[in-house]
């Protein structure tokens, strides 16, 4: 992580976690969009299939990909993360996440917006969300809901351009995410109790 850290440096991070076919697409213009007033923005898509990544890495300008060992250069608009298990580092990475099957033109149902929650990120997803509408309503008020292109990239401008808000829904969304985490280990202890 420290590594990492230390070679994007200051560059506000964008990532767009677990896309699906038809996000791409959409995502790439929001950052070539959102670009125009935060011009370091790097954006990290990490598709939720990962052997997508040679086709996810085609359509956002022959990107590097993390399964091959490339990192982005300075240069580079887009990093396609393409590996699993690694969600939790790039949400650490994060000025803010997107949560990926939610735009129109995909699949669509949304996927669980607690990880990047619980890791205080400022989050936003499409309105395509019906997996995962408990988790959606719990976060509520937490999560920006963007509909294309256009209003992604005016997120990721605000998220980029104030960061006291961007921390504000964080730290909200963690609170929300993390209220019944001692739940289990609370119930353990008083069945234990009871045998």
């Amino acid at each position: 992580m420290a590594h990492l850290q230390a070679f994007i440096g200051a560059r506000p991070v964008f990532v767009a976690a677990s896309t699906h076919a038809g996000e791409e697409a959409q995502i790439a213009q929001a950052t070539y969009l959102a670009r125009q007033t935060c011009p370091t923005l790097l954006t990290i898509v990490v598709p939720r299939h990962p052997e997508r990544g040679a086709e996810v890495a085609s359509l956002l300008n022959s990107a590097p990909r993390r399964a091959l060992d490339a990192l982005p250069t300075a240069q580079d608009a887009f990093w396609v993360c393409d590996t699993l298990g690694e969600l939790g580092l790039f949400f650490r990475l994060a000025t803010c996440v997107f949560v990926g099957n939610s735009l129109p033109g995909c699949h669509g149902g949304g996927h669980n917006p607690f990880e990047p929650a619980r890791l205080g990120c400022a989050i936003a997803t499409g309105p395509l969300i019906h997996n995962f509408e408990e988790a959606f309503q719990a976060l509520h008020g937490c999560v920006q809901h963007v509909r294309d292109a256009r209003s992604m990239a005016a997120w990721v401008e605000q998220m980029v351009m104030h960061p006291s808000r961007r921390a504000e829904l964080g730290k909200l969304a963690q609170q929300v995410a993390t209220v019944n985490e001692a739940l289990p280990d609370d119930l353990a202890e008083k069945i234990l109790a009871l045998v």
